[in-house]
């Protein structure tokens, strides 16, 4: 092993131990700062409930990150799943009306386009949309039926892909804005983002025989479960609830594009 490949290792394992110390932090953070479920339901995000509570301070030497992986550990002991998925959502749209605001003031994006280029654009949306959040189980994806049911009524039928096209709310941020969103909504339902040697291991756990199907219907596919284990056993992460065949098909589209 060289001395990249060392480092690599000794990351990840970090990774894994400062998760693995978050979970354990969130329960005593659960017990102590219960009213942080309070916050957490006003608006305040991540960050603004650690520095309200100085829980860094309190609980974690200092160590923000791990502050932060704990609240939102936390917060899902003290919380019911589908609660936290909607106030995910919301404070993800949160976090775009900056910018959507900008553009607002500043005619650009679909501030900017023309009565046909709205109409051009619209017509072209349809049956695309939101391909990558649904995927992702992102935003309005995570939530119950009964509340997409009720959002649904309200939203109408907008189409995503003219969304992206025209560079509107979410997907005129940059590729860093858009990460950073994505890891606080993940992280908000309960979850450790995959980091890159994760990622690796995992596709090659996948075409690893052993951890196949070695017969029935599905015989020659990854066996999920096993391979859960298989990154528990590496990483010290439980992946036992991650929607693993979903992470497959992104990974290998990314990979091949």
């Amino acid at each position: 092993m060289n001395s990249e490949e060392m480092s690599k290792l000794q990351m990840s394992r970090s990774q894994g131990a400062a998760m693995i110390l978050s979970r354990q932090l969130a329960s005593q953070i659960a017990r102590d700062i219960s009213r942080i479920a309070d916050d957490y339901r006003r608006g305040a995000t991540g960050e603004e409930i650690v520095k309200k509570h100085r829980i860094d301070i309190r609980y974690c030497k200092g160590s923000e990150s791990i502050a932060l992986s704990s609240v939102y550990f936390a917060l899902a002991e003290l919380m019911p799943e589908g609660e936290r998925h909607r106030l995910a959502y919301e404070h993800t749209v949160d976090a775009a009306m900056p910018v959507i605001r900008k553009q607002q003031d500043d005619g650009t994006g679909i501030y900017g386009f023309t009565s046909k280029q709205h109409s051009e654009a619209g017509r072209k949306g349809g049956s695309k949309s939101g391909r990558i959040v649904y995927e992702q189980k992102l935003g309005i994806h995570g939530l119950s039926h009964e509340e997409r049911s009720k959002i649904g009524k309200k939203a109408g039928k907008i189409g995503g892909s003219s969304a992206r096209r025209m560079r509107k709310g979410i997907h005129s941020l940059t590729p860093e804005q858009r990460r950073e969103i994505s890891r606080k909504a993940v992280a908000a339902r309960g979850y450790a983002p995959f980091s890159d040697e994760e990622k690796t291991y995992f596709l090659e756990l996948c075409a690893d025989p052993e951890f196949q199907y070695g017969s029935g219907p599905n015989k020659g596919r990854p066996e999920h479960p096993r391979i859960a284990k298989g990154l528990e056993q590496r990483f010290g992460i439980d992946r036992s609830g991650s929607d693993l065949a979903s992470m497959k098909c992104r990974l290998e589209r990314r990979k091949g594009a």
